[in-house]
């Protein structure tokens, strides 16, 4: 099994892959309750990953966690209020993909009071099942850290892919 950080390093083959059901590039606010885990700057290739808890989601049946990524960024935005270093379930409430200037355009608003914009060439979106995570996302307000890491997906997690699209702009 592969990483999910290496779904950064290269796109993986999605001709041979099942479309989601519901596509956060074509679909607005597909993404709705997901949380955002974590968002990676892949500098070196101008890759931007954003990892995202999907037992939360209401739109997604299949999976427990997904993928975003934008190639050929040209801009990341990421506004957010003050947390005071407090965990926070950032949990999507609206989503957007459109072209703008011949590349995609992608908005994510969450609350609380935060969003994230993404100008880049192309997308890609997966949703994946990492095994061994549990059915449903850990307390972060009241387990330890050891427990809310071992709960969550990340970066590190072997998956399965389940699903998978992928949009140029």
């Amino acid at each position: 099994m592969i990483a999910v950080e290496d779904i950064l390093w290269a796109p993986i083959d999605v001709l041979k892959t099942p479309s989601p059901d519901v596509d956060p590039l074509i679909d607005s606010d597909a993404l709705q309750e997901a949380q955002l885990l974590d968002l990676r700057i892949h500098a070196l290739s101008s890759t931007v990953g954003l990892l995202f808890e999907l037992r939360t989601a209401l739109q997604f049946e299949d999976g427990n966690a997904a993928v975003l990524v934008m190639r050929g960024s040209r801009q990341v935005s990421w506004r957010a209020s003050g947390r005071d270093g407090e965990r926070t379930a950032w949990s999507v409430v609206g989503s957007v993909t459109h072209l703008r200037s011949g590349l995609l355009n992608l908005d994510i608003r969450l609350s609380p009071s935060a969003s994230i914009e993404i100008l880049g060439a192309s997308a890609e979106f997966y949703v994946i099942d990492v095994p061994e995570i549990g059915e449903a996302p850990p307390d972060y307000c009241s387990e330890r850290e050891e427990h809310i890491r071992n709960g969550l997906p990340s970066w590190d997690s072997p998956f399965t892919l389940l699903q998978a699209s992928h949009l140029d702009g």
